[in-house]
C-alpha cells in the first residue's frame, strides 16, 4: 500500500486514526510505502527511512540509527545549521503596515498580529486551526466578529475583497481550483478579475464587457 503525503489535509485526530489503520495493516503483513516530508511521522511509524535526492538514494537506514538532522542533510545535500537568530526581524521601530487586535471570526478568536515593512510572518496549523479563516478575514472574504484591523495605522473594515485589493492586499487561497479561478473564463479574464471592482475602465454598473476589457488593455 502506497501513501503519498496522506496527512497533508488531516487533523490531529484523523492522523492518529490513519496511523492506527497503518499499524493494523502492517500487523497483517501488508508492505507500506509512506511518502512524507514530515520527519516526526517518519520516526514515529517507519521501520526504515529512505531519502531520494536528484534521482538517487542518499540515505537508507533504520530510524533508530539516524537522527533528524542527518535525514535533513541527506535531503538537501549538505549540513543545515540551526541558528535561531538567522531570520530574526526587529520591526519595533517601525509603524506596522498591518495590525490586528483581538480579531475574531469564524473558526478563530482573539488574535493579535502585527506585520512591519519588510517583515515576513508565517502562520501555520492543521485543518481546523483557523488559519485559512483568519487570512480570509484579513482580505475581507469573511466578516470579522470582533476586534480591529489597521493598515498603515489607519483603521479599516473590509466588507468585500474589492476594498482589500484597493488597499494593496493580495490573497492566494489554499484551494486554488475552487476559490482562485473562474473555470469557464479565459486566462485574460482571470488575470483581470481582481481589477473588475476597483477599475472603472473595466466595470460599469457592475457589468464587465469585452469592449471595456480591450479598452483597458487586459484583453486582445
Amino acid at each position: 500500500m502506497i501513501f503519498d503525503e496522506p496527512t497533508a489535509a488531516l487533523s490531529d485526530a484523523e492522523t492518529r486514526r490513519l496511523f492506527e489503520l497503518i499499524a493494523r495493516m502492517k500487523a497483517r503483513g501488508t508492505a507500506i510505502l509512506y511518502i512524507t516530508h514530515r520527519l516526526d511521522e517518519v520516526f514515529e511509524i517507519a521501520d526504515r527511512v529512505c531519502v531520494l535526492r536528484d534521482g538517487r538514494v542518499s540515505l537508507n537506514a533504520e530510524p533508530s540509527r539516524v537522527t533528524q538532522p542527518e535525514v535533513v542533510t541527506a535531503m538537501v545535500g549538505h549540513a543545515v545549521e540551526s541558528n535561531r537568530d538567522a531570520y530574526f526581524f526587529d520591526g519595533s521601530d517601525k509603524t506596522p503596515l498591518l495590525k490586528a487586535s483581538g480579531l475574531s471570526g469564524h473558526g478563530f478568536a482573539d488574535v493579535d498580529l502585527t506585520v512591519a515593512e519588510g517583515e515576513i510572518v508565517g502562520l501555520y496549523g492543521k485543518i481546523g486551526s483557523g488559519v485559512p479563516e483568519f487570512t480570509a478575514t484579513l482580505f475581507g472574504a469573511d466578516r470579522r466578529q470582533a476586534g480591529s484591523l489597521e493598515i498603515n495605522g489607519r483603521p479599516v473594515d473590509f466588507r468585500h475583497p474589492v476594498e482589500a485589493i484597493a488597499a494593496g492586499i493580495g490573497f492566494l487561497p489554499a484551494e486554488r481550483k475552487s476559490e482562485s479561478l473562474l473555470g469557464p473564463r479565459t486566462s485574460a479574464e482571470n488575470l483581470a478579475a481582481p481589477s473588475w471592482g476597483v477599475c472603472r475602465a473595466l466595470a460599469r454598473s457592475s457589468v464587465v464587457t469585452r469592449r471595456l476589457r480591450i479598452r483597458a488593455g487586459t484583453t486582445r
